[in-house]
Formats: C-alpha cells, sequence, structure tokens
C-alpha cells in the first residue's frame, strides 16, 4: 500500500509535531526531534511542502471573536444539470464564499458552496430563485454555528507506522471532545492592520513582509512593528490560531471527501468524530452542521485519505450501527472546477464590531448571470 519510497523517521516525526503543535518554533521543532540545527527544520519543512505533503501554516478565524453580530458559514449542497463550470461561474457572483466544491457525479452533477453568513434568509432566497428558474434541481442548506477543528495525520504509534486504513470498531469508545464553540465578541475594534491580517492569514499568506508588500501596493502603509503588533494581539485574544494541514500522502495522490453522520445521541456524534480515524494516517476537518429544514444536527467531517480507505470506506460505514444517518459525498477532483478564499472586512463597521454582507447586489448579479447566460 506505501509508496517505495515513503517517508523517513525524521519526515513522519516532524509532520506530526507540525500537525500537533503549529505554532512552534524551528529551534523548538528541533529540540524535540533531536536535530542538530532548526535550519535543518526549515530545510525538512520545505521538502515535505515541495512534496505536497503539507500546507501551511495558515490561520483559523474565530468568527465569534471577530464580530458583535452572529457571523457563521451557511454550506449549500445543490443538484443541477448543466455543467460543472456554469455552476462554477454563476456561484461565484455570491462573493462572500469561502469554498466551491465539486462532488463527483451520481445522477446529477452536484457542488459543495461555503458561504459566508450575516443573514441566512437573504441566501435562501437565492438559492430559491435558481431552483424556481430550474437552474438547480435541488438544494440542501446547512448551517455551522460553531468553529472548524483539525485532526492531522498520525504517522507513528510506539514508533510503528500508523495504519492507511483504520477499523472502525472504536467509534463509541470515551474520548475526549472538546470544545467547538465560538468564542466571545470583546468590545475592541479592529485596526486597519489587524483587518487586513485576518485576511491575508487566512488564506495562508503568513510572512508579515508579505502582508506589508501587499498592502504597500494599495497605498497602506505600516511599519513593521505596526503589523507585528497587530499580529500579536489577534493571536493574544485568540482571534485566530495557527494550523497546518498534513497529508497521508502527496496531497495529489490522495482522496478527498465528506461524510455526514448522525448518532443517537447528540454525544454519541461527538465521540463518533473524534474516533472516526484515530491513530491513523488520516487528515480530518471536524464540524457541527444543522439542516436549515429539519433542525437535525450532523456531525461532519472533511476526509484525505489513502484512496485504498475511501474504497472500503461505505462498506465499513454499512457495518456500523452506531451511525443511525450518514451521507457520504467523494470531491471530484480531475478535471476539478474549485476555489477558496478568506473572509473580505470591506463591509466591516468597528465603531459597531459588525459585518454585514451586501446579498441583495449579489441576488442581483447571480439573477443577471442567468439571464445573460442561457444554458
Amino acid at each position: 500500500m506505501e509508496k517505495p519510497r515513503d517517508l523517513n523517521t525524521n519526515e513522519m516525526k516532524l509532520l506530526q509535531q507540525l500537525g500537533n503543535n503549529p505554532g512552534l518554533t524551528n529551534k523548538k521543532l528541533a529540540q524535540l526531534l533531536g536535530l542538530k540545527t532548526s535550519s535543518y527544520v526549515s530545510t525538512l519543512k520545505t521538502s515535505l511542502e515541495e512534496r505536497g505533503y503539507s500546507v501551511g501554516p495558515y490561520y483559523q478565524i474565530d468568527y465569534g471573536r471577530l464580530f458583535h453580530n452572529r457571523m457563521r458559514k451557511a454550506i449549500a449542497i445543490i443538484l443541477f444539470e448543466q455543467s460543472y463550470q456554469y455552476i462554477f461561474s454563476l456561484l461565484k457572483n455570491i462573493e462572500c464564499f469561502s469554498y466551491l466544491y465539486p462532488i463527483e457525479e451520481r445522477f446529477f452533477r452536484s457542488y459543495m458552496a461555503g458561504i459566508f453568513d450575516s443573514n441566512t434568509e437573504a441566501i435562501k432566497r437565492i438559492f430559491d430563485f435558481l431552483k424556481q428558474r430550474g437552474v438547480i434541481f435541488h438544494y440542501e442548506l446547512y448551517l455551522q454555528d460553531c468553529q472548524t477543528y483539525v485532526i492531522c495525520p498520525t504517522f507513528l504509534v510506539d514508533s510503528q507506522k500508523a495504519t492507511f486504513v483504520p477499523p472502525l470498531n472504536n467509534l463509541l469508545d470515551d474520548t475526549t471532545v472538546p470544545g467547538l464553540s465560538f468564542g466571545e465578541w470583546k468590545a475592541v475594534p479592529l485596526s486597519p492592520p489587524e483587518q487586513a491580517l485576518i485576511t491575508y492569514f487566512e488564506q495562508g499568506t503568513s510572512l508579515l513582509t508579505s502582508a506589508m508588500e501587499k498592502e504597500g501596493e494599495k497605498g497602506n502603509f505600516f511599519t513593521y512593528a505596526e503589523w507585528k503588533a497587530a499580529k500579536e494581539r489577534l493571536m493574544s485574544r485568540k482571534i485566530m490560531q495557527p494550523v497546518y494541514d498534513i497529508f497521508p500522502l502527496p496531497s495529489e495522490e490522495c482522496s478527498h471527501f465528506f461524510l455526514f453522520i448522525h448518532g443517537e445521541t447528540p454525544s454519541h456524534t461527538e465521540k463518533m468524530l473524534f474516533n472516526f480515524g484515530k491513530n491513523s494516517r488520516l487528515f480530518k476537518k471536524i464540524f457541527l452542521w444543522t439542516s436549515y429544514s429539519t433542525g437535525k444536527t450532523y456531525g461532519v467531517m472533511y476526509c484525505i485519505s489513502h484512496p485504498d480507505f475511501t474504497i472500503r470506506l461505505l462498506t465499513q460505514l454499512d457495518m456500523c450501527k452506531e451511525i443511525e444517518d450518514k451521507k457520504f459525498f467523494v470531491m471530484r477532483q480531475k478535471p476539478s472546477p474549485w476555489e477558496g478564499k478568506s473572509i473580505s472586512l470591506k463591509s466591516y463597521d468597528p465603531d459597531t464590531g459588525t459585518m454585514y454582507y451586501p446579498y441583495e447586489a449579489y441576488f442581483e448579479k447571480v439573477k443577471t448571470f442567468v439571464e445573460e447566460n442561457p444554458w
């Protein structure tokens, strides 16, 4: 199952440390790994990134601490008959999208759209319009009122290589379930450098000098000390935290899927989320998504795995009686028109700490696109 040239022990240990402790300095990582110099850690990081094993660091944003008004993500899963490219171009008119994922075809083509949500009814109006006009056949809307939790692969268990294909007989074992709730907003307005850093850092630009250069090109000049102080304020208030995406194999060789699960109780659902694939070579992002139409809450995992695990998963899931309801979506990769971007603070009001998106303008853009681009 493994490649003839798999990772060596130092590389596995480094990836595991980056996933578990993304804020560690190269000096500290060198000490933990028993390496002589921090420069060698930097060399290893660069090599692993170039080979497709890691992305980061980028920064996750706690929207509860960031805004006074309720901000979350709405996730629309839509079914359609048009081409992926047509729907992709259409969805980009909802300019506050977070990500657009194409899903493998079944009876209909499908997209998963994550949208920054300050007004759910306004978002729903857009998709109701598309359904009424026949552009989409059906859609389901889910709401994420909590933070995303990242669990990176385990490469070594007691000095032995971790499995790519974990058993699923542990789903209801006792396990630590961390809190997923958003933090609380404090009445402290964001400065212009803080606003800029949130957007840059969420999308993966983690160097202050890079942010300085990009803002300087826009005529926004601040000293390095001001940028550094802005980052420290955001970190100390826990508005943003560093994270790496660590892949079990080079990213182009992995499978990507979303798995929705619902247990007998909320506690069962949470246990299953955190036990699924535990101590294995599997990357997970964990969410709680609530159906807007039914109020039913699902534990959701975005997983990046060895292809063998994805192939065997449906058979394994059918034998898991602990899961009362499940949904499974494989991400389409070749070709894969997808896009992701960070939150924009163009509409942020520092005096009130609020941000509301102009959904009416997005609705008009979607409407114009449909009228000018018949399918």
